[in-house]
């Protein structure tokens, strides 16, 4: 029956009263920043406790991320975050959902969190200054760039079937923006599907005090909190309808990073042929591809909002477009259409179950044999239709009215009716 939305509140590390677990992996993860951003978000959550599991995958093995990232070494010592290595170029459809599901001990399908730092040199157009990966238009021509096309088109087609079983997951891909990846067929073909956005800022924009640390020292010599500009792109699924709000590119004279006085960065990525300029240093090596964890912070309490008010569903009405009045949220498994029930609904509203529109039309047989069945009219459903029934109506819903056991775990159990022929 019709859910109202609930209000909207003040968001900061807060995290909806019904998550006590939190699981993420990070693909490509480098310094793991965004995994890092995470655990110190959860971290300052103060309404309840939050468990976390985190795996962080990537093709260097642990000693070298070590070396390059401090940062990381009380987590994996204390085993906060699990590291894997391996390389993505050579990994089949199954082997990540199997890898997840051995290490971390959860389902795939189950993970709250995914994010894809993908190495940029095969994408960005700094690269081709020096190798010539891909032609202009973006189209790879040599034997890597062709590496990280099957990469990308694994990565992409992994999370959007996560999406399809986990309509609330948060997954993001982020690159910089001034290379090629944000007009790749692949990328434009996520933005297309429901649930995707693009949004772009700058790193020395979305770095934050309390997360990346406090900006201090001589005028000409800043030090401490500092980044570079770089531009990036991020693609994102679970954050509503504009991302973009919560994302912010380099406000010029104004910026925080710029030396005082001035219009240039104290940190640049890539010195000018000329020399650096006045107050200026170049960031060190290792650091040119740490993503500010402000990143992720602000992706973080967007997607949580998003979760507080619509609980993983659509808020746009599915018929009119509109977000005004009243929503219906369909009761159908995985479905996350809602509807005013004034927009001409096909199914009557005395109905206890409400579907949408679609979900009506697949489902009135099975649910029709359902009702039948709880009310000792029919004999028992055959097992062979459970995973039907499943997937097609509200996994709570089933267990409530005892046809199905165990929907927590995943699985579909239909032993409360295949023993006694009640």
């Amino acid at each position: 029956m019709p859910r109202p939305k609930k209000a909207k509140s003040e968001l900061l590390e807060t995290v909806p009263s019904w998550i006590d677990e939190i699981s993420m992996v990070e693909l490509f993860a480098g310094s793991a920043a965004a995994t890092r951003a995470v655990l110190n978000f959860i971290g300052r959550v103060k309404s309840h406790r939050v468990k976390t599991k985190m795996l962080i995958i990537d093709y260097e093995e642990r000693s070298t991320l070590e070396a390059s990232y401090p940062d990381l070494i009380p987590l994996l010592a204390a085993g906060t975050v699990i590291h894997y290595q391996l390389s993505l170029a050579q990994a089949q459809k199954r082997d990540i959902p199997t890898i997840v599901e051995g290490l971390l001990g959860i389902q795939w399908k189950k993970i709250n969190i995914v994010h894809v730092g993908l190495d940029c040199r095969t994408f960005s157009w700094a690269a081709l200054a020096t190798v010539r990966h891909r032609s202009p238009k973006g189209a790879a021509i040599t034997l890597l760039a062709q590496e990280y096309e099957k990469i990308l088109a694994h990565l992409c087609e992994l999370v959007t079937d996560l999406t399809k079983v986990n309509p609330t997951v948060l997954a993001t891909f982020e690159n910089p923006r001034h290379g090629s990846f944000k007009e790749h067929e692949l990328v434009q073909a996520l933005i297309r599907r429901p649930g995707w956005h693009m949004a772009v800022f700058d790193y020395c924009a979305m770095a934050m005090e309390s997360y990346d640390g406090k900006i201090a020292g001589p005028r000409e010599r800043r030090v401490g909190g500092l980044t570079a500009q770089k531009p990036s792109v991020v693609v994102v699924h679970g954050t509503g309808d504009n991302p973009q709000s919560v994302m912010h590119q380099c406000r010029g004279r104004a910026c925080r990073m710029v030396v005082p006085d001035t219009k240039h960065h104290v940190l640049v990525i890539c010195g000018r042929s000329e020399g650096l300029r006045f107050g200026q240093r170049q960031i060190e090596e290792s650091a040119k591809q740490i993503m500010p964890q402000g990143v992720y912070v602000q992706l973080l309490r967007c997607h949580f909002e998003w979760l507080f008010l619509r609980d993983g569903h659509d808020f746009r009405c599915y018929k009119c477009g509109q977000k005004e009045g009243e929503l219906a949220r369909c009761d159908s498994f995985g479905c996350t259409k809602v509807q005013h029930l004034t927009c001409d609904s096909i199914q009557p509203t005395s109905e206890d179950l409400w579907f949408c529109d679609v979900c009506h039309l697949q489902v009135p047989e099975l649910l029709q044999l359902v009702r039948e069945q709880a009310a000792g009219r029919t004999p028992p459903i055959p097992e062979s239709m459970l995973p039907t029934l499943f997937e097609l109506g509200d996994g709570p819903i089933l267990q409530s009215l005892g046809i199905i056991n165990n929907y927590d775990d995943g699985r579909v159990d239909g032993s409360a009716h295949s023993g006694d022929g009640q």
